[in-house]
Parts: C-alpha cells; sequence; structure tokens
C-alpha cells in the first residue's frame, strides 16, 4: 500500500496499482501495489508490466504444519510455489533461476520456502 504521492516512486520501480485500498489510514487516500517477481520466467522482455501474463506467474500457498485443527497461528508456516511449466528443472545450476528462488523465499519472509513442480515421468 501507498499514498499517493509515492505512486509515481512504485511504479518507476515495477509496481502496478491494483485499486484504491480499502483499509483507511486517516483521511488520505491510500493504493494497493502489486509486484511480479518473475518477469523473466513468465513473459517476454518487453511484456514485463503487461497484466495479461498474470495467469503464468507461479502459484504459492503459506501453509501451516503442526497446527491445531481450529487455532488459527498455532502452527509453523512455510510457503510452497509451485514453479511454471517453463521453468526448466532438469538442471539446478541457471544463477538466474537460483537467484530468483532467493528472491522469492525472502520475500515470504518464512523460515522454510518450498519449490515444486509437475513431473510428468512420475510412476503413478
Amino acid at each position: 500500500m501507498a499514498k499517493s504521492n509515492l505512486l509515481g516512486f512504485y511504479v518507476q520501480s515495477g509496481f502496478c496499482v491494483t485499486k484504491t485500498s480499502d483499509i483507511v489510514h486517516g483521511s488520505e487516500l491510500w493504493y494497493e501495489l502489486e509486484l511480479s517477481l518473475v518477469p523473466s520466467l513468465a513473459a517476454a522482455p518487453e511484456d514485463n508490466n503487461n497484466n495479461s501474463n498474470r495467469n503464468t506467474l507461479p502459484k504459492f500457498w503459506v501453509v501451516d504444519s503442526f497446527a491445531i485443527d481450529g487455532k488459527y497461528g498455532s502452527g509453523n508456516p512455510a510457503a510452497v510455489v509451485l514453479l511454471p511449466n517453463n521453468f526448466d528443472t532438469t538442471t539446478n545450476t541457471d544463477p538466474q533461476k537460483i537467484e530468483w528462488m532467493k528472491i522469492v523465499a525472502c520475500e515470504f519472509n518464512l523460515s522454510e520456502t518450498a519449490f515444486v513442480w509437475k513431473n510428468d515421468d512420475a510412476a503413478v
């Protein structure tokens, strides 16, 4: 979220303004912002700020392991990121992909972040 006087800074930094915030902070309007962390993986370079690529962005969840049923916040949170199909998992030595995964893990700011992908060769 940002105030209107900072929107230019955030947009130049790659954020997209999604809507005015439903949350009220005093008398000034606040805006909700969104930043894609995967432009090089999900879109061509010329399309980095194009929101039409949202469907190709990785899906993610925050899960609570060891949680007590019905008691919110009782478990150990961990992030799970489903890598897109175009994310080549046959090699783990691509520095750009490793750096992206580190950035995503830092953004979640949790002790654990797991990256998973579909394995077409898996025995069922």
